[in-house]
């Protein structure tokens, strides 16, 4: 059976305390309160595990980007390298 859901959003927090307490402990505005503040939690909780799993993806492509600088670094001292040889054969058996 589906419960009609009051609408809440134009009720100041006051006003939804007087009308929460001034009803049934079961009433259809308990309802809805009980399953916002549920759904408000649950959110709560998936945003912080979001937020962590956001954490250690930061942290993953940290660890790439250094990975990647030290694969250029060594891509260009291997460059240098083989241009000295290059060099040094042409320069040496001309």
């Amino acid at each position: 059976m589906a419960v009609p859901a009051p609408d809440l959003r134009h009720l100041t927090d006051d006003q939804i305390w007087d009308q929460l307490h001034g009803g049934m402990v079961d009433s259809d505005l308990h309802r809805q309160c009980v399953l916002q503040m549920r759904n408000s939690q649950r959110q709560a909780e998936a945003g912080q595990q979001l937020v962590q799993a956001t954490g250690a993806l930061v942290d993953a492509t940290r660890r790439l980007a250094g990975a990647t600088w030290a694969l250029a670094s060594m891509t260009g001292v291997l460059v240098l390298a083989a241009a000295a040889q290059v060099y040094a054969m042409f320069r040496w058996h001309a």
